[in-house]
Order: C-alpha cells, then structure tokens, then sequence
C-alpha cells in the first residue's frame, strides 16, 4: 500500500498528510475593543470543518464558533486561550493550534465636572447651606460613574447676610477609578429686607419673620386664583399654597416650609400677578 493510501474495507483512499492550521491574531488588546482571529491552513482541501473556543484563565468557554474567522470582543481584562480544531475527514487529517492573547484594562477616562453659578438671597439673621449638587450642571463619567463631590473641599457651604456679595467656589468631581476634575462657580449671596416688597401693592404680610400662619390683609380673597412660594435658594421648586380665605384677609400655613426668605406669588383671577417677600423662622 503505497505511503499516501489508507484501505476502508475494500476501498482504497487517498489521502494528504501532515495538515498544520496557524492562527492570526494580535498578542495583546484592551477589553472593549473587538478584534480578529482567522485560522488557515496549510492546503486547500474541500469540507474542512473548525472548531474553535476561547477560554478564560479558569477554563471557563467564553466564546466558541464553527467558522475560519471569528471576531471577538472581551469584556474583562486576563489571558485568553484559543483552541481551533480543524478536521478534513475526506483526507483522513486533523489539526490543532492554539495561542494565547493577553486582554488589559481600557485606561480610565477622567469625569468631567460642570458647573452653574446662581443667586441666593438671605436675611440677616438666616442662612443658606449650599451642596455640590446645588452647582452641580451635568457633571458626568465617560466610563463609570462619579462616587464623591466636594465643595471647596467640604461637604457644604454656608452663607449668611453678612456674607454679601460674590463668591467663587470649586466643585470637585471624583470617579470610581479616583480621578477628578474641577469647575468653578460663582455664587452671589443678597441681603434681603423680608419687610421690602419685590412688587409695589397694597398687601400687607404679618408676622414677618414667621413660624405658623402668615396673614395677607389688602386682597379681596374671592378673587384670588392660585398662591405659591418658593424658597430663594431654590432647591424646593415650586409649592402650592392652599389659603384659608375670611373676606378680604387671607391665612397661609408655613409651618411645614424651612427655614429661609421665600418669595410669594398671588395669581388673580384676572391674570394679575403680586409678588412679595416672607421670612420664615424656624426649621421644617
């Protein structure tokens, strides 16, 4: 029988020896980032099959296919194992080759912090308290997320009437990774009367400072469509106000606000808008 022949029963069937598969594909890539692995071999031979798996450092099969090109994307750093198998049964030959890719960490982007500057208005015997999320605009993380803000170092910022005037603070920014970033604000802090009106009328406000009820005088009650408030620091957003209306004197309950200056908006029936200033005293 001659050194390329192999006898099947009767049959005599020729065959090719020495079928050797390589593999093309990078040494090395960042998880995250697809890449390409194509398997040849040596001989062109009709119905040849492949067999290929990728493993993890603990054997595990992360990925396998039945085709001569793959493209894999790892998602976790580690070395990778490829095995392709290729069989040609109609020359009797099989193969392998395998290789070893090393997958490393995406390098970290920083996040970015952005900021907003604002106005906050404060009596003489109140303050405000500012957070990082107060000048916070957006800050973002391209790769993770963000885990700790400061600002000017600190968890807070109080500002009181004596403190008129402008201020610049730095919001710091930190990611999952331990990188940062900064921005800058300016925050402008007004010493506000409560006894000085935002609007020129002829509604009284008593007792102003408050701690309970707030009493408008110098409205006719009938006429009044809605009432709302909002705190000058403006972190509430708006709050509708149910009043209790007698004739033409209407009682507004506060209790249930914080401490700071508020700003009060009457909405007539009529269209016409009255705004004016309170005090409110004591914490919610």
């Amino acid at each position: 029988m001659a050194e390329h022949q192999r006898e099947v029963g009767a049959i005599m069937l020729e065959y090719s020896p020495n079928l050797h598969v390589s593999i093309s594909a990078p040494d090395s890539t960042t998880s995250g980032e697809p890449i390409d692995i194509d398997f040849a071999i040596d001989k062109e031979l009709a119905d040849t099959t492949y067999a290929a798996t990728i493993t993890d450092e603990e054997g595990a099969i992360v990925y396998q296919d039945t085709s001569s090109h793959l493209q894999w994307t790892p998602t976790k750093p580690g070395t990778y194992h490829v095995l392709v198998s290729v069989a040609n049964r109609h020359h009797w030959q099989e193969a392998q080759a395998d290789k070893d890719i090393l997958v490393q960490a995406q390098p970290n982007q920083a996040p970015v912090a952005q900021c907003k500057s604002f106005t906050v208005q404060v009596a003489p015997d109140s303050t405000v308290v500012i957070t990082p999320d107060d000048i916070d605009a957006g800050s973002y993380d391209p790769d993770g997320e963000i885990v700790d803000k400061s600002i000017n170092g600190k968890d807070e910022l109080s500002f009181g009437g004596n403190d008129a005037g402008d201020h610049s603070v730095v919001l710091d920014v930190q990611d999952d990774k331990g990188a940062h970033d900064q921005c800058t604000a300016t925050i402008t802090v007004e010493k506000v009367d409560a006894n000085e009106d935002i609007a020129e009328d002829e509604i009284t406000l008593y007792p102003n400072p408050t701690d309970s009820d707030l009493i408008l005088e110098g409205i006719d009650a009938h006429t009044i469509d809605e009432i709302y408030v909002y705190h000058s620091d403006g972190k509430d957003g708006i709050i509708n106000i149910v009043p209790h209306k007698q004739g033409d004197r209407v009682s507004i309950d506060t209790t249930p606000l914080r401490k700071g200056v508020y700003i009060l908006t009457i909405v007539s029936k009529d269209g016409t808008i009255q705004t004016l200033k309170f005090i409110k005293n004591k914490k919610k």
